[in-house]
């Protein structure tokens, strides 16, 4: 369940909100639904891009209904206009375990400082624009638009995590019961808590809008699908 928790969180992030309008116009706000293997839906989703002076800040709210298990995740990242990371935030509930973290970065000293409640802070170095793990998929997904694939980058989700993203091609996929174009990504991650890989289909539009994402676990794969 740790394992599933930890991959569920990191899949939603990849699909931090951002369109070809949004960056010029406002905010957009996305909501998906979270399935069990065979289309049964498990919970919702809802991602938030708001701009505020210039810099960017990005919200994620997960609540799933796992039969007596509880999953309500909160994420808050702040980036500046170039999506560096300033501060990045956790508030999670997976059953009884409790957490909440917060990680703010400072970008001239080229280090961070993260501070879980309860268990003390921790200092460490980072690169000269780091990101946190929603703020490096909101930038993924501008180089997305932009008509390029991110390259491999190391992202801080509590710990450093490895990620990198592949091109597998284009197909037709069902949402909402409409058919529609997209392309196909596999997105691999390596971690302190998880180590993982899973796919997400974006639009062929030009705002290329996440429309799917398929993760595999054990007892099957799970999916998150756009909501109209």
């Amino acid at each position: 369940m740790k394992t599933l928790c930890a991959s569920v969180a990191l899949f939603m992030l990849a699909v931090a909100p951002l369109s070809a309008a949004t960056a010029k116009t406002g905010p957009e706000v996305l909501r998906y639904q979270l399935n069990w293997p065979g289309g049964v839906p498990l919970g919702e989703a809802q991602l938030k891009t708001i701009p505020v002076d210039g810099d960017w800040k990005l919200e994620l709210t997960l609540d799933a209904s796992i039969p007596a298990f509880q999953v309500l995740d909160r994420f808050n990242s702040s980036v500046n206009e170039k999506f560096c990371s300033l501060e990045f935030s956790r508030d999670t509930v997976h059953g009884a375990r409790k957490s909440k973290e917060t990680t703010t970065f400072d970008l001239a000293a080229a280090s961070a400082k993260r501070k879980t409640e309860g268990g003390g802070t921790k200092e460490f170095n980072t690169v000269s624009c780091p990101h946190d793990a929603l703020g490096f998929l909101f930038f993924a997904r501008q180089e997305l638009i932009k008509g390029r694939v991110p390259g491999a980058q190391i992202i801080y989700y509590g710990g450093p995590y490895d990620l990198q993203f592949e091109m597998l091609g284009s197909q037709a996929i069902s949402i909402g019961g409409a058919e529609m174009q997209a392309d196909r990504f596999r997105v691999s991650f390596k971690g302190p808590v998880a180590n993982s890989t899973f796919e997400i289909f974006f639009s062929k539009t030009v705002a290329r809008t996440p429309l799917l994402i398929k993760v595999p676990f054990t007892l099957g794969t799970f999916s998150m699908e756009l909501m109209p």
